[in-house]
């Protein structure tokens, strides 16, 4: 069947001028009501930036004070090995050099314990001294570099990556050597 038009009310291709003013007031009106929505959301967004630009310089100096703690660390554990290296080449060790060493050792034992329980039973931001502290120096091969590596190196090399480009990619390495830090403990 064939559509037929009707032409019973013609209609009038020109609008009374009350009606084309009206239409020109509303979108005014839709116009300044979109540009008033778009800076009210172009202010939260930047908002939303200087927050997150914070929260990242919060990280940088957070990042910071971790590493100079591991250097200090490493710095340690390197004097506390020549020593030990030391001690082993004289095989001639006094009861009270030894009785000395013991209490030192006991005292060790007992701040790791100390850490370890902390650490289980209120995990704190600033735990990662801790957990490095309980870190036994296990090495795994490391494909990139060909030498051996634990996974406090991984995670100290991807934290200083982080730390000078501050890169998508960086972040989610940074990630995954965490999660690889978090297994291996």
């Amino acid at each position: 069947m064939a559509a037929t038009r009707s032409n019973i009310f013609p209609r009038s291709s020109r609008q009374h001028p009350l009606a084309t003013e009206v239409n020109e007031h509303l979108n005014r009106l839709r116009a300044s009501k979109e540009a008033s929505t778009s800076s009210s959301s172009i202010s939260h967004k930047l908002n939303g930036f200087q927050d997150l630009k914070i929260g990242e310089a919060e990280i940088v100096s957070e990042v910071g004070k971790y590493m100079s703690c591991r250097k200090v660390s490493k710095k340690t554990i390197h004097k506390v090995l020549g020593n030990l290296k030391v001690i082993q080449r004289k095989n001639t060790v006094s009861p009270s050099e030894t009785v000395s060493m013991l209490k030192e050792i006991e005292a060790v034992a007992c701040s790791m314990f100390e850490d370890l329980l902390s650490l289980i039973s209120e995990p704190k931001p600033g735990s990662w001294l801790s957990v490095s502290k309980l870190l036994h120096q296990r090495r795994i091969a490391c494909e990139d570099v060909g030498r051996n590596v634990n996974e406090f190196e991984k995670v100290d090399v991807a934290l200083k990556s982080f730390r000078i480009t501050k890169s998508e990619i960086i972040n989610l390495e940074m990630q995954n050597q965490l999660k690889d830090l978090e297994l291996f403990i």
